[in-house]
C-alpha cells in the first residue's frame, strides 16, 4: 500500500520537503535535488532553512513565501507559492510549492510539510503564448496604420470633391456617390478600429488589478449618457462587487454590451436595461438584460462569432465585432459568455469571469 501510495503521490508531483520549526531545518528528498539539477540520490538531504531559501529563491519571488508565512504562520491551511528555484549551473526552474502545517503526536514539534511541481513546461508554455500575442497585437497595430492611411486619402479627397460639387449644378447623382464612398470609408475606419481591439483583447494581461465593476459601468453609462436619452432608455443598475481583472477590458464588456441592447432594441417601446450580477459557483456571472428585438433560437450560438450579425446590416449599423470582443476578453480572463434570449422579448448577455484572489492569471 504505501508503494502505491508513494508511486501516486509521484505523479502528481516532482518533490517534497519538510521545514523543522524547532531545527529550523528544511529536509528535501531525492526527486526535489534532481529537478533542480543536482545530483541527489537516497533519502534526500538536510539543509538550514533560511540559507536554502535564500540560496535557491529568485530575488523577485522571495517576497512570495515571505507574504504566505505572513499570511498562515504556523497554522491555518499552509501555503502555496509559484517561484523560481536556482540549479547548480546558476539557471532557474519555474516550480509550484504547497505546504501544510501538522504536529508531531510525540514530540509536539511543528512541521511544514510540502511539495514541488516542475511548471517549466507550463512557464515556457505561457511565454510562447504570450509572444504570439504580442506578435497579434503589433501585426494588428501595423496592419491598422496601413490600412488607414489610403482611408484618410479617400477621406480628403472625397471631402474636395465635396466643397466644389457645391459650385456645380445638376450634381445630385454626384452627391450621392460621393456620399455613397464616405460612409463606406467610415464604415472601414470602424471595422479597422474593431479588429485592432480585437487583437488587444487576446493578450493575456501579467497582472490584474482590483476592479471595483460599480464604478467601471457608472462610467460607462456617464459616456453614453446622450444615447440613452435620446432613446429614452431607463436603466436599473444593481450593487457589483470588485473583482480582479483588467479595467479597461471590463469596461470593454460593459460599453459593447450597452451599446448591442441600444442598438438591438424595440422601437415599440424605449429601451430598458438591467444590470447586475449573479454568483455561480466559484464565478461572477454578471448580466445585461434588455426588452430589444431578441434572437431566434437558432442564431443564438452565432452572436459571438466574428464579423457575424444575426440582423440584416442594412437595418442595423456595426462592424460585427462588439460581442466577439466581448467573448475574447471572457476568455483572456478564464471565463466564459452566453446569452438567454426570446425573439420578440429582449435578451440577456451574461459575461462570467472566475472570482480569484490572486492577482496573477
Amino acid at each position: 500500500m504505501e508503494a502505491t501510495l508513494n508511486r501516486a503521490f509521484a505523479s502528481a508531483y516532482q518533490g517534497l520537503w519538510e521545514f523543522n520549526t524547532k531545527t529550523q531545518e528544511i529536509w528535501v528528498d531525492a526527486a526535489f535535488g534532481q529537478l533542480l539539477g543536482y545530483g541527489c540520490e537516497g533519502e534526500g538531504s538536510v539543509y538550514n532553512a533560511k540559507e536554502f531559501w535564500e540560496r535557491h529563491l529568485h530575488p523577485e519571488d522571495k517576497s512570495c513565501f515571505e507574504e504566505e508565512f505572513a499570511k498562515h504562520g504556523t497554522h491555518g491551511d499552509g501555503f502555496e507559492c509559484v517561484s523560481r528555484l536556482k540549479g547548480p549551473q546558476g539557471n532557474y526552474v519555474w516550480i509550484k510549492s504547497t505546504g501544510k502545517w501538522f504536529q508531531d503526536a510525540k514530540s509536539g514539534i511543528l512541521f511544514l510539510s510540502g511539495a514541488v511541481q516542475d511548471l517549466s513546461l507550463v512557464k515556457a508554455a505561457e511565454a510562447e503564448l504570450e509572444k504570439k500575442a504580442f506578435e497579434l497585437e503589433e501585426f494588428a497595430s501595423m496592419a491598422s496604420h496601413d490600412l488607414q492611411a489610403p482611408l484618410r486619402h479617400i477621406d480628403y479627397f472625397a471631402d474636395v470633391l465635396k466643397r466644389q460639387l457645391v459650385e456645380l449644378p445638376s450634381t445630385q447623382t454626384a452627391e450621392e456617390a460621393l456620399s455613397h464612398i464616405q460612409t463606406s470609408s467610415a464604415t472601414m475606419h470602424h471595422l479597422i478600429r474593431d479588429l485592432l481591439i480585437y487583437a488587444e483583447a487576446g493578450h493575456v494581461p501579467r497582472k490584474l488589478k482590483t476592479v471595483r465593476v460599480q464604478r467601471v459601468v457608472e462610467e460607462v453609462l456617464e459616456t453614453q449618457r446622450e444615447a440613452l436619452n435620446a432613446a429614452q432608455a431607463t436603466v436599473k443598475l444593481h450593487p457589483l462587487p470588485e473583482i480582479q481583472a483588467d479595467p479597461v477590458h471590463i469596461s470593454q464588456v460593459f460599453q459593447n454590451l450597452t451599446d448591442n441592447a441600444l442598438k438591438y432594441r424595440n422601437r415599440e417601446a424605449p429601451p430598458h436595461l438591467e444590470i447586475g450580477v449573479e454568483k455561480q459557483g466559484s464565478q461572477h456571472a454578471f448580466f445585461v438584460r434588455d426588452n430589444g428585438i431578441g434572437i431566434p433560437s437558432d442564431l443564438q450560438g452565432k452572436v459571438f462569432q466574428a464579423f457575424k450579425r444575426v440582423h440584416a446590416s442594412r437595418q442595423y449599423s456595426g462592424t460585427g465585432m462588439g460581442l466577439a470582443i466581448v467573448k475574447k476578453i471572457a476568455e483572456t480572463h478564464g471565463g466564459s459568455v452566453w446569452v438567454d434570449s426570446e425573439e420578440g422579448r429582449g435578451s440577456t448577455f451574461w459575461f462570467a469571469v472566475p472570482n480569484r484572489e490572486d492577482k496573477e492569471l
